[in-house]
């Protein structure tokens, strides 16, 4: 199973040319492969994942790319991969993969954005408040004076 985000990820895939060596043993070795892996989704219009190519495996050797996978939307999608020569035939078993698609990125992005406009709105909103509530109250010269709160001596009343 490969975990991807949706667009620009990529997950490993190997290669390997289990022939025998014939000649020294490189990539100009007569048993050197030129193959490609295909990928084949259940559901092509979800999720995408572009061919890889392994040119000149020497024998013994093995090559590893990066299949880039495109997905429009999230969730689990099943997908073949089956290797073929270089003229289209097919190699070996085709392999399922399992490819879980998360939009994390896209949604924590989405979260950090709207926090901001709530916080800045929150804001402006108190900033106003503070401003019509201080427009409203009397000035403190002009306050009218509690006569329970003021720091006159006291009389003594008899």
């Amino acid at each position: 199973m490969a975990t991807t985000a949706q667009q620009g990820i990529a997950f490993p895939i190997t290669v390997r040319n289990n022939l025998t060596p014939a000649g020294g043993g490189g990539s100009d070795d007569p048993m050197a492969i030129r193959a490609q892996v295909r990928f084949v989704s259940d559901n092509a219009s979800r999720l995408e994942v572009a061919t890889v190519t392994a040119s000149n495996v020497a024998p013994d050797r093995a090559y590893t790319g990066n299949a880039r996978v495109t997905a429009k939307a999230n969730g689990t999608v099943p997908v073949t991969a089956q290797l073929y020569t270089q003229h289209g035939y097919k190699i070996g078993r085709p392999i399922s993969v399992e490819v879980h698609v998360t939009q994390n990125g896209t949604t924590g992005w989405a979260i950090a954005v709207l926090a901001g406009i709530v916080l800045i709105a929150s804001t402006t909103w108190r900033i106003r408040q503070v401003s019509r509530e201080r427009a409203t109250s009397p000035a403190p010269d002009e306050a009218p004076i509690n006569p329970a709160l003021t720091s006159m001596p006291a009389t003594k009343l008899d």
